[in-house]
């Protein structure tokens, strides 16, 4: 439902542009909200564990200023800080998208 207030996601917006990719401007303007999303869930001491291009919507805050928004906290999950580790076990998310660890069992 909260979707539908959004604008399109990171991967359909690529995909509209003619060279197909972003440019540096742009994209360093969106890796700034996004890590800054992220430095919020993990101050609040939980990981996406599902991070993707489709997962980060554009919508706007006044008519001229886009502003990026994290979707699909399905997979979210609680992190334990005293021992550094997830409270779930096992390989999550979408495979294109896991870390090299994530692929050899390692995390």
């Amino acid at each position: 439902m909260t979707m539908d207030f959004l604008g399109k996601n990171l991967t359909t917006l690529v995909g509209e542009t003619i060279e197909e990719r972003f440019s540096e401007g742009t994209v360093i303007s969106l890796m700034q909200q996004i890590i800054k999303l992220l430095q919020c869930m993990h101050e609040q001491g939980y990981i996406h564990r599902d991070l993707k291009p489709c997962n980060f919507l554009i919508g706007c805050t006044t008519s001229t200023k886009p502003f990026v928004y994290m979707v699909d906290f399905g997979m979210a999950e609680r992190y334990a800080e005293d021992n550094k580790q997830e409270t779930g076990s096992g390989r999550c998310g979408t495979t294109p998208y896991l870390s090299v660890n994530a692929h050899l069992g390692t995390k």
